[in-house]
């Protein structure tokens, strides 16, 4: 079979698991896999990897990463035991370039979404906790794998399904994977980009800001330094920040053109006082800031506290912490020319879709293959962000085939196959 022919039947084999990949899909939105929690639907993808013929080995989280510099530290650790990564080999017959297609398999938390972890289907169209954000395109890693072996393809070059854990959380899931050496030639990380091909991710740095102040009562409330006054203050210059980021640093080739702004300044909590008449003398506030290739994240650091010093009142300069210990994700940038850029277009195209790239305007474990492990990586995957993380989260079937092909396709163009 010449390699025309074969890449057709490959195609044509996924198409053909339509309906298997639905179920799937609804299968492991049963499982409410969030931090912690995520091994219940690791088990089932890893069974459905054997029953295939697949021999996926479980690796356990090296607990040495917490002491790794792209390390997330958890707000409540839910502990080391029992958890894991699914690593699955495939081909590796020749010479060829090794690939790794990582996907993740737990999702954030339902809140108020009550039938979040019982899938319904309409059509195409699935719906569920993790259906875009990423268990789509975990199956459609699973669908091309599958059908590679079923078309019986002979891969050069090693391929490996990385299905992680504690992407949500900061990744150290896949930090864990590259941390020990199961690292490759290149890396594709499937994320709900629409099936766009993004090779840069947007960095994203979560802060804690503190500011301290004098309690008093109400009645002599001019003799009190108020702690949330003080925070507003900080808060307004940290926007201030935001709108010299999005001043100087927009003009970037791969985010420029975007629908939405991907440099964004988020205040997401704040914690304060004890009475409503009481000067409250300290305040909490917890946010995140999202920034180019274009800006070094130590840099933003650094200006974010050198802003509040500069343009803070005499007290607010004296009196606030700004601290960052949590979610701290460097932005990074594939050149457009890499091969592994063109690979995944060449794929793209012959799946359907299109070639255009553009940066993807969130963080993910993506940026970890070029800090860990120096590695080229691109994030392309099914599944619309809009959808991500909301209460009527959904995916469409038609979308994770066309993924599916795309990695099958984009596998052995990089990977090269043995024979005719």
């Amino acid at each position: 079979m010449n390699r025309a022919v074969l890449r057709k039947t490959v195609a044509a084999r996924i198409d053909g698991l339509a309906e298997h990949a639905a179920g799937v899909l609804m299968d492991l939105i049963r499982f409410p896999s969030v931090c912690g929690d995520e091994m219940g639907a690791i088990a089932r993808i890893e069974g459905l990897l054997e029953a295939a013929g697949f021999e996926p080995e479980l690796v356990p989280l090296d607990a040495s990463i917490a002491g790794h510099p792209e390390y997330t530290p958890y707000a409540a650790e839910p502990g080391w035991e029992g958890r894991g990564n699914l690593v699955t080999p495939f081909g590796g017959h020749g010479d060829g370039r090794s690939l790794i297609l990582n996907g993740h398999m737990d999702v954030v938390p339902a809140g108020s979404w009550r039938e979040a972890f019982e899938p319904a289907r309409e059509g195409d169209t699935i719906r569920g906790r993790g259906a875009a954000d990423a268990k789509g395109g975990v199956v459609a890693e699973y669908l091309a794998v599958k059908a590679l072996r079923e078309c019986g393809v002979r891969l050069s070059g090693r391929l490996r399904l990385h299905t992680v854990i504690d992407e949500e959380t900061g990744g150290n899931g896949t930090l864990s994977l590259l941390a020990t050496g199961h690292t490759a030639d290149g890396a594709i990380v499937a994320e709900c980009t629409g099936n766009a091909i993004c090779p840069a991710n947007r960095g994203a740095l979560w802060f804690q800001l503190t500011t301290t102040g004098v309690s008093a009562h109400m009645g002599e409330i001019d003799n009190g330094v108020s702690a949330i006054e003080k925070a507003n203050q900080a808060i307004a210059i940290l926007k201030e920040y935001e709108r010299h980021l999005i001043e100087h640093f927009m003009d970037h080739p791969y985010f420029r053109d975007l629908p939405h702004r991907p440099i964004q300044l988020c205040i997401g909590m704040m914690r304060a006082g004890e009475w409503p008449s009481k000067v409250p003398d300290r305040c909490e506030v917890e946010g995140g800031i999202g920034f180019l290739p274009n800006k070094d994240i130590e840099d933003v650091k650094d200006e974010m506290r050198q802003w509040i010093r500069d343009k803070g009142d005499d007290w607010l300069r004296d009196h606030f912490e700004l601290r960052y210990e949590r979610l701290h994700n460097a932005a990074f940038e594939i050149p457009s020319e890499h091969p592994l850029v063109r690979c995944v277009c060449g794929a793209a195209t012959a799946a359907g879709l299109s070639e255009r790239v553009q940066g993807w305007s969130v963080s993910c474990d993506a940026r970890l293959f070029p800090q860990v492990a120096g590695m080229p990586v691109v994030t392309v995957g099914p599944g619309q962000l809009a959808r991500a993380h909301s209460g009527d989260e959904r995916i469409e079937l038609q979308e994770i085939l066309r993924a599916a092909k795309l990695y099958a396709l984009a596998a052995m163009d990089w990977c090269g196959v043995e024979g005719p």
